[in-house]
């Protein structure tokens, strides 16, 4: 028997409880004690002069009983209770001849309890921002409850006072994000746990074999541990869920102008698969995670943001349609299409037409089950039958053996359907719940902005009287901040506005009526980060910026694809990590036939809005500047609106080829020799591994076909503890990409840009960008 006793500890309301519940249902023989039921009576907890009941101190622990409670658990954790059939999302192959249980226990001071620290085999701290431990503090009830001033004058000096001990006296503690979303921090502590239990049971066998006479069979070692695919490299904060639920594939569809829907569609091989024979059928393409393939494209005039997207053609009358897919009905009367051409589409392997972030996470949970089989124990073979040599058996023995193992594939096989099924299940809730975050930090951003609003106010009238009257006019500014605020609601509002119907042939259930929940810090820093997207993308003030980044990717395509020597509609034209859309709109302005490649849910809403709800130029209004309470010259500028969009994103010429593809770059484009140009902007250092990206576009341009770049190497996962990051910098880049075989034809190191800047702030940040192109040899 073995033991692995895993310490989940950190903030309060930081996620421990949570966690742990959701790490007990995928680890096999998983128990759980929680420090919380190791509470004094109230009578017992002492008060301080303040009147506050002193909770957050070890003295207000039964810490003794704690520790043999765990140690009791470690002497018998079969009797424990625990539960030792096969869990949830796994295979446990680890039977009986030698279990392994996992305890794992959580509490908010674990480590600071020195007996207990010669009990851990991993230790996590889990950690939150002072405000946002604040706010879910505030949404917590307790008892007794929480008195005034609680927080601020016991809980959160405590938490800073133990976990200063921690960081002076303790080591090998991991410490995790609270704010990233429960998937990813899951995800990163779950493959923690596997190779922890990889080293153990290496141990084990190397302790086996040291003890075996040599004269005896040796058992078959178990087969070699493999993480899950990519589990290590899973998307940081937010991103890992968009991935997910973004990877569903849609199609774009419009009703009679009033704007388009989104399909979740299958994939450009289902299309085909489903399709083949019919001339009607032109799939498109949008960004999500973990997709196969995507084709090119044929046709198309508005662009959308989601997984793939399809848009009618230009010349087809308002109210006749060319349906993309038969997949589901498609609403009358769009003036665009964004296809991809059949011929492009081989036909997906049977039971493999899954959407992509649901095949996505069936990979992913597949790979979980197969750690745990191939974690077969020393004197265990890979289906955790002992593997030693046997006696000779008689031969009824060896029927009744027989008979046996030829039912065991049945059962299994019933089992691995029934885990299917949970698996699918699992994955359509996961989908949903992500789906719905996303809306309610929509809906949420105006509470939240109100409450950053409010502080600043109390802030200010905690000052002085004497130094409050002499700014008069800062109590009304921040009043009309809060109606920006008020106005930007309302447009995000409008933007999610019946978005549980934006895939016409999926449903997400209750969406913009239900009740609004604090969302997580990271998604509202998403949200304002994508609002000012509107300005880089679609205002008249994002204009300097598209001219330094965008410019310079067109000129070179125009340059390669002149229209006295090629056909513009049939040159494919790919452009990963598309934003809102605009750069591969304007090629696609041009004559070229053009796919943008998107993956985030806040980014897909708002192009579809943008491009699909917008018909008017500058119709709309946005204040991206409000959530910027530092280096500002002037109040006004604070507030001071953009307006959207510059240009009518139905103008697309009649015949335009334009298409958006949901998901992850590397997953769904697979297919080799497909596009003739690919066109990345602020793209290559969103890569774990940037030679991972190069790889996928050797692959996929055809022989002759060029890539463009041009952007900065800020790697967005460097200081991301728990995930890959591989930071290469521009020499070794260049050394990879000529080693893969391209030639360098234009090469500038120094092409000053920024991103979604405030050109009236008093700090702006200024990147000086590599502009390559090269060529893939024909």
């Amino acid at each position: 028997m073995k033991v692995l006793v895993i310490g989940l500890g950190g903030v309060t309301n930081g996620g421990k409880t949570t966690l742990a519940e959701k790490l007990k249902k995928m680890l096999p023989n998983c128990d759980i004690i929680s420090q919380d039921d190791f509470f004094k009576p109230e009578s017992e907890v002492e008060t301080d002069e303040r009147g506050f009941k002193l909770y957050d101190v070890l003295d207000a622990l039964y810490m003794d009983e704690m520790l043999k409670s765990i140690r009791n658990w470690m002497k018998s954790p079969a009797s424990s209770g625990v539960v030792t059939e096969e869990p949830q999302n796994t295979c446990d192959n680890l039977k009986n001849t030698d279990v392994v249980y996992i305890l794992i226990v959580e509490g908010f001071l674990l480590y600071n309890y020195e007996p207990l620290n010669e009990l851990w085999n991993r230790r996590y701290f889990l950690t939150l921002p002072y405000e946002e431990c604040k706010r879910r503090r505030s949404t917590r009830v307790y008892q007794p409850a929480d008195t005034p001033g609680y927080f601020d004058g016991h809980v959160w000096p405590m938490y800073l006072k133990y976990k200063s001990e921690l960081e002076e006296n303790a080591s090998n503690i991991v410490y995790l994000d609270g704010t990233k979303s429960q998937e990813e921090l899951l995800s990163s502590v779950y493959s923690d746990i596997i190779q922890e239990l990889k080293k153990l049971r290496e141990e084990n066998q190397q302790a086996l074999l040291n003890v075996r006479p040599r004269s005896s069979p040796t058992a078959t070692p178990g087969a070699p541990f493999h993480a899950a695919p990519r589990a290590a490299a899973l998307p940081g904060a937010a991103e890992q869920a968009q991935r997910r639920s973004a990877a569903a594939e849609l199609v774009l569809v419009s009703d009679d102008g009033a704007g388009g829907a989104w399909q979740h569609a299958p994939s450009p091989e289902t299309a085909q698969s489903r399709s083949r024979g019919s001339a009607a059928a032109e799939p498109p393409h949008r960004r999500h995670p973990k997709r196969r393939q995507a084709p090119p494209l044929a046709g198309s005039s508005r662009p959308a943001r989601c997984c793939p997207l399809a848009m009618f053609p230009a010349g087809s009358e308002r109210g006749s349609v060319r349906q993309p897919w038969p997949l589901a009905a498609v609403a009358g009367g769009m003036s665009a299409t964004c296809a991809v051409s059949p011929e492009a589409q081989p036909p997906l392997p049977p039971g493999e037409r899954d959407p992509p972030a649901k095949a996505m996470r069936r990979r992913l949970r597949q790979g979980h089950r197969e750690e745990w089989e191939q974690l077969s124990w020393p004197g265990e073979g890979a289906g955790g039958v002992d593997t030693e040599v046997q006696p000779a058996a008689s031969p009824g023995d060896g029927d009744g053996r027989r008979r046996r193992q030829a039912q065991e594939p049945r059962a299994l096989a019933g089992a691995a359907t029934a885990a299917r099924g949970e698996e699918e299940a699992e994955e359509e809730r996961l989908e949903r719940e992500h789906f719905r975050r996303i809306i309610n930090a929509f809906r949420y951003y105006g509470t939240n902005m109100h409450e950053r609003v409010n502080r600043t106010e109390r802030q200010f009238k905690s000052l002085p009287a004497n130094q409050q009257s002499l700014l008069p006019q800062y109590l009304p500014h921040l009043d009309k901040i809060r109606k920006c605020i008020d106005h930007n609601q309302e447009i995000l509002q409008t933007i999610v506005k019946d978005c549980t119907h934006i895939f016409e042939n999926k449903e997400y259930g209750e969406d913009g009526r239900g009740k609004i929940t604090p969302a997580s810090t990271f998604d509202m820093d998403k949200l304002k980060s994508t609002l000012k997207q509107f300005v880089r993308d679609w205002s008249e003030e994002g204009k300097p910026e598209r001219e330094s980044c965008y410019q310079p990717i067109i000129s070179e395509i125009v340059k390669n694809f002149p229209k006295e020597r090629w056909d513009f509609s049939k040159v494919n034209i790919l452009v990963p990590g598309a934003g809102l859309g605009r750069l591969a709109w304007e090629i696609a302005k041009l004559g070229y036939a053009c796919q943008g490649n998107e993956w985030s849910l806040f980014m897909l809403f708002s192009s579809n809005f943008v491009l699909n709800r917008c018909s008017e130029i500058n119709s709309c209004k946005l204040y991206p500047w409000i959530h910027q309470f530092s280096n500002n010259r002037r109040s006004a500028d604070q507030i001071r609106p953009i307006y959207f969009p510059d240009v009518d994103p139905h103008s697309l010429p009649p015949g335009s080829n334009f298409s958006m593809t949901a998901g992850d770059f590397q997953e769904i484009y697979s297919e080799c020799n497909t596009w003739d140009c690919i066109a990345t902007c602020f793209f290559i250092d969103t890569a774990h591994n940037v030679i991972d990206y190069i790889d996928t576009i050797w692959k996929i341009l055809k022989p002759g076909g060029i890539w463009i770049n041009l952007g900065p190497l800020l790697y967005h996962f460097e200081n991301l503890g728990n995930e890959l990051s591989i930071e290469l910098s521009y020499e070794d880049i260049r050394t990879v990409i000529l080693k893969y075989g391209f030639h360098i034809e234009v090469e500038e190191e120094s092409v000053l840009s920024t991103y979604t800047v405030n050109e009236l702030s008093m700090m702006k940040y200024y990147y000086e960008c590599v502009l390559f192109v090269v060529r893939k040899p024909e």
